[in-house]
């Protein structure tokens, strides 16, 4: 009959609705946030910036370690170390060149610095250093190759000089994946 039909079809819808609420319920009392975060597709990189790494003539004096006869410049990343360390990516600019004789060695207005910044910068954790700015040519084209190489014999990508045209050609496009 009709009325049979009718009662048959609220029950299926009843059930329908009951069971569509019992499934919000449990997917809401199953979700968490970390579900949440998962689905959104989101990916959050901390890129970290540091300007103007420069090396003056207080610091070429209190990195000199005179006991060993060595230079040693970690503590001036002391402050930013932490911070440094928590991001993903680290590009600085290093605003001297690299020499490689303390007799070289020089604050303002020419910038020689020893080796040991380049360390320190790899150990605080710099990924990638600019080395084209208004010092570079700070020690002529040895100044500029030396840089170069102490930065990359650390690990880090020099970027912005480079030591002929092939080392031009090789690195001038810069791919992080």
């Amino acid at each position: 009959s009709f009325s049979q039909l009718h009662v048959e079809r609220s029950m299926k819808l009843n059930n329908m609705i009951t069971f569509k609420y019992f499934l919000i319920i449990f997917v809401i009392l199953n979700l968490n946030c970390t579900t949440f975060s998962l689905r959104s597709h989101k990916k959050q990189v901390r890129i970290t910036f540091a300007g103007d790494i420069m090396c003056h003539s207080s610091q070429l004096a209190s990195y000199y370690d005179s006991k060993t006869k060595s230079y040693q410049a970690d503590k001036s990343f002391d402050y930013i170390a932490k911070r440094i360390k928590n991001s993903d990516l680290v590009l600085g600019n290093l605003e001297t060149t690299i020499v490689s004789s303390p007799d070289l060695y020089s604050g303002y207005p020419r910038f020689g610095s020893p080796k040991a910044i380049v360390e320190s910068l790899k150990k605080t954790g710099f990924h990638i250093l600019s080395t084209a700015n208004n010092h570079s040519a700070d020690k002529g084209s040895l100044g500029i190759d030396l840089t170069i190489d102490t930065v990359l014999e650390e690990g880090i990508i020099p970027i912005g000089t480079y030591k002929s045209i092939d080392d031009y050609t090789t690195r001038k496009n810069l791919i992080i994946t």
